[in-house]
């Protein structure tokens, strides 16, 4: 890994939770996008939105303001 996206890792980590980040990037998996450029227009999106926290309930996504 870039020293860079390192480093922006760890910026998102620290704003948003490891659990987020761990979130959006299985999200860009699932969708077969594969950049840290998708990944992290989703949690712009989300902190956008407001989105704080991500539940996983029964196969459900359940995402809370």
């Amino acid at each position: 890994m870039k020293p860079y996206m390192r480093e922006e890792l760890i910026n998102w980590i620290t704003k948003v939770g490891d659990e987020l980040v761990i979130e959006a990037m299985k999200r860009a998996l699932d969708r077969n996008k594969v950049s840290w450029g998708y990944v992290r227009g989703i949690l712009r999106d989300w902190v956008n939105k407001g989105i704080i926290i991500v539940l996983k309930l029964s196969g459900l996504s359940i995402i809370l303001k």
